[in-house]
């Protein structure tokens, strides 16, 4: 079995979309693309986002870096795998009051970001450090959500077990 911990705020994955690129060209008033090629980008990455621009592909090498702290750099694993992991957000600043204090219309479980998005970097960042690849995932043991104690920070904890 292999077990790590990671703090830093959680990232999700989102799904994948493809961007058409190329230079542009105007012709008769219509835009046409010279030597088009798709990109596929994170759906997240798009558009008015919070996050910053690559705040998933650093969560994920993170995950990747404490994950081969603690497997090595053996080879990984060619066997079906469970995997379980406990997230940890931390509070909005709107959960607190001026003195410090949890608000009572605070809610008691995080509703963003998508638990099964959390999982999803997780297992990416696992594929080819722990496990050949994510389909070898075949059973999730437990998984959750919670809010970080007050002044806590926010972080993962994952388990990994060959079956």
């Amino acid at each position: 079995m292999i077990r790590f911990e990671l703090s830093g705020e959680c990232m999700p994955q989102g799904s994948k979309v493809a961007r058409i690129v190329g230079r542009r060209i105007v012709v008769g008033g219509l835009t046409a693309v010279v030597a088009p090629r798709a990109v596929m980008v994170e759906s997240a990455d798009i558009g008015r986002q919070k996050r910053k621009s690559g705040a998933l592909q650093r969560w994920r090498e993170n995950v990747g870096a404490a994950a081969r702290s603690e497997f090595g750099t053996g080879k990984p694993w060619e066997c079906p795998v469970e995997l379980s992991c406990e997230f940890v957000v931390k509070r909005p600043p709107s959960h607190w009051t001026k003195s410090g204090r949890l608000k009572a219309s605070s809610p008691p479980f995080p509703t963003r970001p998508d638990l099964s998005k959390l999982i999803r970097a997780v297992e990416d960042a696992l594929t080819g450090i722990v496990y050949r690849d994510d389909g070898l995932v075949v059973s999730y043991g437990a998984m959750a959500k919670r809010y970080a104690e007050a002044g806590g920070v926010g972080g993962v904890r994952v388990n990994v077990r060959r079956l």
